[in-house]
């Protein structure tokens, strides 16, 4: 940790959550090294945020609605090419983890850790530092290399929203035949040994958005 600070890092926090986001205010505002300057519940609203008060932070939640967490980095990124960004969410997966750093993100923090960890990464990402935690470079080196082919990925989404091949070969045009065979190596590259399984893995590593989550459990019934 770095030493006394002279005077507060002016903060921004955008998370859609009221609760979380004001809880997280009121742990921040306490510490006498950080001042919340500013707070947003949409992407859209963190950049209109950002350009308004210029904060010298800004803790990013991924996703919010009208524009995601990435989205919203890279506009303000846009503008000024010297925001710091620490991402503060609950998705693990190698894919989220990737997006937000490709936008410019510095540090990405999961919400379960110890409120320290959080501290740790403003304190880093304000001095110019990177600070990606264990759990996160684990994921991240964990990560399969093989990536999927456009017509996979349409293929997943399929899986996910929980048509069976039949549907999927109806919806993409192809035959069912074709569609078993995208499936397998679907499998393969995934890891994974089934359909359900190949629906969470989707999930948690962010191929295929959360909003087809409610929808896995028809998978087990293809």
């Amino acid at each position: 940790m770095s030493g006394e600070l002279r005077t507060p890092i002016r903060l921004l926090v955008a998370d859609d959550h009221d609760i979380l986001r004001q809880g997280l205010v009121a742990m921040l505002d306490r510490d006498p090294r950080f001042s919340v300057v500013a707070t947003a519940a949409t992407g859209v609203e963190a950049v209109e945020a950002f350009q308004r008060t210029r904060p010298d932070l800004a803790i990013m939640d991924l996703r919010m609605p009208l524009m995601e967490g990435p989205e919203a980095i890279r506009a303000i990124r846009a503008d000024f090419p010297d925001a710091r960004v620490v991402v503060l969410t609950v998705y693990d997966g190698d894919v989220d983890i990737a997006r937000a750093l490709s936008a410019g993100a510095a540090a990405y923090v999961l919400k379960g850790m110890p409120s320290d960890e959080l501290f740790e990464a403003i304190i880093a990402v304000h001095e110019g530092r990177q600070y990606i935690p264990p759990q996160i470079s684990q994921v991240l080196d964990s990560a399969s290399r093989a990536d999927l082919t456009r017509r996979e990925m349409d293929v997943l989404r399929l899986i996910v929203s929980g048509h069976s091949n039949k549907e999927i070969a109806t919806e993409l045009n192809t035959t069912e035949g074709t569609i078993k065979s995208y499936v397998n190596g679907l499998l393969g590259k995934l890891g994974v040994r089934d359909r359900t399984q190949a629906a969470t893995a989707a999930i948690r590593r962010g191929l295929v958005k959360l909003e087809a989550a409610e929808k896995v459990e028809r998978v087990a019934g293809q």
